[in-house]
């Protein structure tokens, strides 16, 4: 007897944060959720972003064919080390590597830095993002901080190269996983 799907239920008490509309399934947004916390774990480390695209504008969500893209990733955090220039030891390389990092690792510094981080000047000037302030947003202690960081970067490079297996779910399924629209808060 095969198994049935059994969706990740998202209720409210796992949602640290929405970026975007309240309405996602609707409009489409931008959640910050917190997993399962077991013991002598920190909650920090199992928090991830989810951004839910929901069908075109031109397909009806009732359509059997309209799909919910759901991409998820952690919002990493990384810091910034600079390393003295062989040539000029005034002038140093700065590098955007895993908060983890240590110099006792293998690899010169230059091999961990983060993929992106060459084009991150191009990321904060069409994002409309001040460079040391997306950069820095990166470093930060504080994961919704981290998180617009983020945001930024799947905006520019698209959200598959944060997540290259989104979740495709039907209307019924991301209904199950979200329930309904969360209500918009007064102000």
């Amino acid at each position: 007897m095969g198994s049935k799907y059994k969706p990740y239920v998202v209720t409210e008490d796992k949602i640290l944060e929405t970026f975007g509309d309240v309405n996602f399934l609707e409009y489409g947004g931008q959640l910050l959720l917190q997993g399962p916390v077991y013991e002598e774990q920190d909650p920090s480390e199992n928090q991830w972003l989810e951004v839910i695209e929901p069908p075109p504008d031109d397909m009806s969500e009732d359509d059997p064919n309209a799909r919910w893209e759901i991409y998820r990733f952690e919002p990493e955090q990384f810091k910034v080390v600079d390393v003295a220039d062989d040539i000029d030891p005034r002038e140093f390389c700065r590098y955007l590597v895993t908060a983890i990092y240590d110099e006792d690792w293998p690899h010169p510094v230059h091999m961990y830095d983060e993929w992106f981080h060459k084009n991150l000047s191009s990321v904060a000037e069409s994002m409309d993002f001040d460079f040391e302030d997306l950069r820095a947003g990166f470093c930060s202690d504080d994961v919704k901080v981290r998180c617009w960081s983020w945001l930024a970067l799947g905006g520019y490079f698209g959200w598959n190269e944060l997540d290259q297996y989104p979740l495709l779910l039907t209307k019924a399924e991301a209904y199950a996983r979200y329930g309904e629209p969360l209500e918009e808060e007064d102000e």
